[in-house]
């Protein structure tokens, strides 16, 4: 016999009482059982939120060393492709014939008094013109240098070298099309010269 049962049995307490005692009982049961879902449930959403920003915080750390080891790269690959230019650079004296090029900002036509046989060899391909935005402010590095070298520079993804002759400033603008159309036609270091050309006019 329960405990219950014998209070009853000896008259103690009334089975009203009992059934309002069991009811409290099972209220209070019900509210713990409640208090700790909540609790599991609070748990649970702050443990969700660490772990959110613990991988927010490593993504972070991921992408700012990612960031640093471009720039590191970029600088890195920026210094040797100014050191091959400068070891490769070829040194000519000013001659005779007017080789125009576009300046690196666009704006304006660069003429070189050059040798005849430096424009040739500009003109057909066999040399470059490399342009170098200086490291601290100042006008522009121009470099001259062969085939060979400025296609290692393109290899290293650094400043594109210019192959072709920008026109006069008195060349008509549909004979400025055929030349160019021309020219896209002698081999890929002249149509990468065209493109690059391209890239350094301002745009309407």
């Amino acid at each position: 016999m329960s405990l219950r049962d014998a209070m009853l049995k000896a008259g103690v307490v009334d089975k009203k009482k009992v059934q309002d005692v069991n009811r409290q009982l099972k209220q209070e049961r019900k509210a713990d059982q409640g208090a700790r879902e909540r609790k599991w449930i609070l748990e649970a959403k702050e443990a969700e939120e660490r772990q959110r920003a613990k991988e927010e915080h490593e993504r972070q750390v991921i992408e700012a060393k990612r960031a640093r080891e471009a720039e590191r790269g970029a600088q890195a690959n920026a210094l040797r492709v100014r050191q091959l230019l400068r070891r490769h650079r070829l040194h000519v004296r000013e001659g005779g014939t007017a080789f125009f090029v576009r300046s690196l900002d666009g704006q304006r036509l660069l003429r070189l008094n050059l040798p005849v046989n430096i424009a040739r060899d500009l003109r057909g391909g066999r040399l470059a013109l490399a342009a170098l935005e200086p490291s601290y402010g100042g006008p522009p590095d121009y470099f001259l240098i062969t085939r060979d070298v400025a296609l290692r520079v393109l290899e290293s993804k650094g400043q594109l070298p210019f192959f072709n002759e920008h026109p006069a400033p008195d060349t008509p603008d549909e004979q400025l099309l055929q030349d160019e159309a021309q020219r896209a036609e002698l081999g890929v270091e002249e149509l990468v010269a065209w493109v690059n050309r391209r890239a350094r006019e301002p745009r309407g």
